[in-house]
């Protein structure tokens, strides 16, 4: 688990030096602050130049070659749910861990806390689903709590299980970009 904020890259680009995640956190801090609720995919295989050139705000949504709501999950290497929800008490939120996807959860209106525990502490309440590469998981006696506001991100490996969605006291909603990126093009 990695947590930042976009705008204070010096505290975590060294971690994220593969062409992806520049892609991706770029497309966070340009793109996604604009776009309305709706799914999303990017491209991680369109060439670009340096992350200087990304950062000042020279890619555009059609230079990364974002595909607006696309109707197939299956064999997509990075998506992107934009989304406004409810914040929940945290007896009502439920753990989860993915074997396909990385997730970056991203906040761009509201906040919400985040709740992070290595996946192999946990006890799988459910099968784990294949198709939609998700399992669920009963909460731990202890657990690492993350305050997401406007602007920070939490990236959640395959090995990282979180709990989002859990009200922080002061916001109702989240509006939030969970980018779904596949492992294997990593």
């Amino acid at each position: 688990m990695l947590i930042g904020h976009i705008h204070t890259p010096n505290t975590y680009e060294p971690f994220l030096q593969h062409p992806v995640w520049q892609k991706v956190l770029t497309w966070l801090n340009t793109e996604a602050p604009k776009l309305q609720d709706g799914e999303y995919e990017i491209d991680p295989f369109d060439q670009f130049d340096r992350f200087d050139e990304l950062t000042a705000g020279k890619l555009t949504a059609s230079r990364l070659r974002v595909n607006l709501n696309p109707q197939k999950i299956d064999g997509r290497n990075i998506y992107a749910p934009i989304s406004t929800v409810q914040t929940i008490p945290r007896e009502e939120a439920k753990y989860e861990a993915h074997r396909q996807y990385i997730d970056v959860h991203y906040c761009l209106e509201g906040g919400e806390i985040i709740e992070w525990t290595p996946v192999n502490q946990l006890t799988p309440t459910m099968e784990f689903d294949t198709a939609k590469d998700y399992c669920l998981y009963e909460s731990p006696k202890e657990a690492t709590s993350l305050v997401i506001t406007p602007g920070t991100f939490a990236i959640f490996f395959l090995a990282d299980a979180h709990m989002p969605k859990i009200s922080d006291g002061k916001n109702k909603q989240v509006r939030k970009v969970v980018v779904k990126i596949k492992q294997s093009i990593l």
